[in-house]
């Protein structure tokens, strides 16, 4: 099974993953490209908004309708397919989805507009979550 970019909108990711084990073949191989929600992106806006107020949606700024985008973290993202797959790895994925320690190309998302004013307001978040663009989930079923 493969997604892209598709678990952000997901609203019950319990059921999503119990749907995707059971139409998973034994030791079948899940794929999942998650777009962070807590990077400059993840608000799913204009790139001109987002970089009128780089993070705005994690800053008040502006809202994002959760019923379009959920904000679940990547921590509880992967106890959740853990309960139906075997987790693999979770890699770090630059836009161009090159994935950090295993691609040259991988960048960070947008670390030049992390301030140290931006980076004080936003300090409840961690440096790499906040440049992560997305990550990509491997799970194997059990």
């Amino acid at each position: 099974m493969i997604s892209n970019a598709v678990l952000e909108h997901v609203v019950d990711l319990e059921l999503f993953f119990s749907e995707v084990n059971r139409v998973t073949k034994s030791l079948g191989v899940s794929y999942h490209l998650y777009h962070n929600y807590y990077s400059f992106s993840g608000c799913h806006l204009q790139q001109s908004l987002c970089e009128k107020h780089p993070w705005g949606h994690l800053r008040g700024k502006y809202q994002t309708n959760p019923n379009h985008l959920n904000q679940i973290r990547i921590e509880s993202v992967s106890k959740i397919i853990s309960s139906c797959f075997e987790l693999i790895n979770i890699f770090q994925v630059s836009k161009d989805h090159s994935k950090k320690g295993v691609d040259e190309g991988f960048r960070y998302e947008r670390e030049d507009l992390l301030t140290p004013w931006i980076r004080n307001e936003l300090k409840e978040f961690s440096r790499e979550e906040l440049l992560t663009r997305s990550y990509l989930i491997v799970g194997k079923k059990k």
